[in-house]
């Protein structure tokens, strides 16, 4: 341009003497401004390759990045011969109570039915996901057998529920590192000292409610096998869960806001109209206070609430007196979901011994019964739920 410019001013005709004077100057000058370009042109081009390929660098990175979760997604896709065992081992235990049932003189030919289904399903199992829902069907199946072999009798289902979870839990024991202790996961569908655990509440509900008691029973029990094929599920927590989707299909939630915890994670979901809508990491209740499984409905809504322990000082259950910012009943004897802002560490293993974050003492365990969650979370709880809410807890 400033060529140009030159140009233009000296644009005007020129005495013949001079020409060659001025064409030389312009000749000149041309060769430096074009030197000039050059040297802006090579800068400016070099700037736009390095950006370039900067671009390309993050284009690949991004590459191997989504090359890579794609591998992580198809290695989660694969069947490992031990996920095959454990489908043949649930698809025998199946048979076994089958050939039970019918030594009792039980027409079996449904539940031959379903066990023939559960090997076609078996056979079928290509992916992670279709091993969840062979578990979760046969599962299912085993429950209505279970149920069918009581015979309407509620305290042998309830000693069912105790066998099946104390074997199922002695084979699938948490390690804890922070104590070096195993812990089983479902001790909630336990019998427990001082009354804890689902199988002295529904023994307690069958000698007081009688027999409209017996479908507690096999609901808790069939939570129990919901627990089992979900603590194979590495779908992640944020995620939704064929566990889930069947519980909301077995109670007829579909069309409601339902708000799941999942023990084995220590997570909770929240469906509306059956679409995962909200999740969060809680903390459930400690070993000896587990967290009750079951259909619940939420109720009383309270701020600002005082609570105290139970337990007299001393007691390792003990802990100090704390006001509750915001706390939302779900079953009586104290059983709520609640903020715990003395807590800083929320998900798996935070219901066992551990050290939390905060560095608070009563943080290094789990609750004595209730789904805490951080205060802000909490708070959401609080404002999108009412008494109509049904909370699952399995």
């Amino acid at each position: 341009m400033r060529i140009f410019g030159i140009q233009k001013q000296w644009g005007a005709p020129l005495q013949h003497k001079h020409k060659k004077i001025y064409i030389l100057i312009i000749f000149l000058l041309t060769i430096l401004s074009l030197q000039a370009c050059g040297a802006d042109t090579k800068n400016i081009t070099n700037r736009v390759a390095t950006n370039a390929d900067r671009q390309t660098q993050s284009e690949n990175r991004g590459s191997q990045q989504g090359n890579q979760s794609s591998s992580e997604i198809k290695d989660n896709n694969i069947v490992t011969p031990a996920m095959l065992k454990n489908a043949q081992k649930a698809l025998s235990d199946l048979n076994n109570e089958i050939k039970q049932l019918k030594a009792k003189g039980v027409d079996v030919h449904t539940q031959q039915q379903k066990y023939q289904a559960g090997q076609q399903s078996v056979k079928a199992i290509a992916t992670t996901q279709d091993y969840i829902l062979a578990l979760i069907s046969i599962g299912a199946d085993r429950v209505a057998v279970e149920s069918d072999a009581a015979q309407g009798n509620g305290y042998t289902l309830v000693q069912t529920l105790q066998d099946k979870a104390q074997s199922w839990g002695n084979a699938h024991k948490w390690h804890n590192p922070y104590d070096k202790q195993n812990y089983l996961l479902d001790t909630s569908y336990l019998n427990l000292e001082l009354g804890y655990g689902a199988v002295p509440y529904l023994t307690n509900r069958l000698s007081t409610v009688g027999p409209s008691a017996y479908q507690e029973v096999e609901d808790v029990l069939f939570h129990l096998a919901m627990l089992e094929a979900n603590a194979e599920d590495m779908t992640p927590y944020n995620k939704t869960h064929a566990t889930d989707t069947q519980i909301l299909s077995y109670y007829h939630l579909q069309e409601q806001r339902v708000m799941v915890v999942s023990l084995t994670e220590q997570a909770m979901r929240v469906y509306e109209n059956g679409k995962l809508v909200r999740s969060f990491l809680v903390t459930t209740g400690r070993a000896n206070r587990p967290t009750p499984p079951g259909l619940w409905s939420l109720s009383t809504h309270l701020t600002n609430v005082p609570f105290t322990s139970f337990d007299p000082p001393g007691s390792p259950d003990y802990y100090k007196p704390v006001t509750i910012n915001y706390a939302v009943e779900f079953r009586a004897q104290g059983y709520y979901v609640h903020d715990s802002w003395w807590r800083k560490d929320y998900g798996p293993g935070t219901q066992f011994p551990h050290e939390d974050s905060s560095h608070d003492s009563d943080a290094g365990t789990g609750s004595h019964g209730c789904v805490n969650l951080p205060t802000n979370q909490m708070l959401w709880v609080y404002q999108n739920s009412s008494a109509n809410t049904k909370l699952v807890v399995y």
